[in-house]
């Protein structure tokens, strides 16, 4: 009988062993984790000089009754407890960070295999998915310009604004899920992408504004891990074979659920600034001056605003 020669084994190897690897998707798992660490890591640029004078200088007093507590801890402290829980614009903007582009990523992950089961590219030929993206991408463009040129109290509106908003993409959501017609999906695939990014110059502005130079890279850092950790968390639950596993219609309207709680959430909370807003007008007058000076992405109010740098400048631009 005929053995292979050396040079055969050679090249068959490689191919086995390929296979085997792909058989096997475990052995990715660790680098996928790794990947996604160090791309956190480089978010929120741990390593940046600045970060630590600022921690431990002493006019912060973040080091006064926190002295034990490891670093990680103190970061979380620093970022969710100081700065954003207590400052109701700064929470209001990075909690629709965090909710609202996780539901805007996951459309964004599953809209092409919907557009396959509406309209299946084996069967035609006309296929406009790339002009669809492209077409997405430039009105996105339109909208984010178009935003800084909106006169809006925002520390009055922001939450009127972004129901409103959520309110429509949510039944953009429900038509995309429940149409047959790919026009239809393409056309509300499209206003579903510009609305959602015309809300992201003004969520960007309000979160740096309201923060040191410091803070900056660790919010918007933190901020977009907690949206993908509950974006995987979703995608475990509903989409993938360990989980529910449902088919691509019905991930859509799961999607339009989850904005149509967020768009209930976003007018309770518009309903009670707006009151509180109001009462306080009526007995102090202290609104009037407000109301006369609408902003284009007004900065919020911070008596941070003031405060000296690490590096010995203010903190006002």
């Amino acid at each position: 009988s005929l053995k292979p020669s050396p040079v055969a084994r050679e090249v068959n190897a490689p191919k086995h062993l390929t296979q085997t690897e792909a058989r096997d998707p475990r052995k990715w798992k660790w680098s996928v984790i790794f990947l996604c660490f160090y791309g956190f890591m480089v978010s929120i640029k741990p390593g940046e000089p600045f970060i630590t004078p600022y921690l431990l200088s002493p006019e912060k007093n973040f080091t006064r009754e926190q002295v034990t507590l490891p670093l990680p801890s103190r970061l979380l402290q620093l970022i969710w407890v100081r700065n954003v829980l207590k400052r109701p614009n700064l929470r209001l903007w990075s909690l629709w960070w965090v909710f609202n582009s996780t539901g805007y990523y996951l459309v964004l992950f599953y809209v092409h295999i919907l557009w396959n089961k509406v309209y299946p590219a084996t069967e035609n030929k006309k296929v406009y998915n790339g002009g669809v993206e492209a077409a997405s991408t430039l009105l996105s463009a339109i909208t984010a310009f178009a935003a800084g040129f909106v006169k809006i109290r925002w520390h009055i509106w922001s939450e009127l604004v972004i129901g409103i908003i959520t309110a429509v993409q949510a039944g953009l959501l429900l038509l995309m899920g429940t149409t047959e017609n790919i026009w239809v999906c393409y056309i509300a695939y499209v206003l579903f992408r510009g609305f959602y990014q015309f809300l992201v110059p003004v969520a960007t502005f309000q979160i740096a504004s309201s923060l040191t130079k410091e803070l900056c890279a660790l919010v918007f850092g933190i901020n977009t891990f907690f949206g993908t950790v509950l974006k995987s968390i979703i995608n475990l639950i509903f989409s993938d074979k360990r989980g529910l596993a449902l088919d691509v219609h019905s991930q859509f309207l799961v999607y339009f659920i989850y904005f149509t709680l967020l768009t209930v959430v976003y007018f309770v909370c518009a309903a009670v600034v707006i009151v509180r807003h109001y009462r306080n007008e009526r007995g102090g007058g202290g609104g009037a001056r407000d109301q006369a000076t609408p902003t284009e992405l007004n900065p919020v109010v911070s008596s941070k605003e003031l405060e000296p740098l690490s590096n010995g400048k203010s903190g006002k631009p």
